[in-house]
């Protein structure tokens, strides 16, 4: 095994008619949750004349995982594989989460909140 790639297709907004929006205190602790900044306005559909519905297209969420030789270790460790302990190293060497990454989109305005949610499969435990 050296990557796997996971890939989820989400509608993309309307650029033309997307609305903005508050950002509501738990939509704030989850981008805190993925140890992100919240942006000061979402976006949600709305609806025009040119899309009809506020969604034009899709675009896909995703999550790489390159294997490295410090994942193989955790692996194939004797003591048993620990999810947390793999999660925590390939965040360390800098993978990125689907849930971030959906995040991310509905920050810069090209998807809803509710379908960046949708996408957060793995939460982070809340920051100490």
């Amino acid at each position: 095994l050296s990557v796997v790639l996971s890939q989820r297709l989400a509608p993309r907004l309307c650029q033309r008619c997307k609305e903005p929006r508050g950002v509501s205190s738990a939509e704030r602790e989850l981008y805190h949750r993925f140890g992100m900044d919240a942006p000061s306005t979402l976006h949600r559909k709305r609806g025009c004349p040119e899309c009809g519905t506020g969604v034009r297209g899709r675009v896909p969420v995703l999550e790489l995982l390159v294997m490295t030789p410090a994942l193989r270790d955790i692996l194939a460790s004797d003591t048993g594989f620990s999810t947390k302990a793999f999660r925590r190293q390939w965040m360390s060497e800098g993978g990125r989460p689907m849930g971030r990454f959906a995040l991310e989109l509905a920050a810069a305005g090209l998807i809803e909140f509710e379908e960046a949610k949708r996408h957060a499969i793995w939460v982070p435990e809340p920051p100490q």
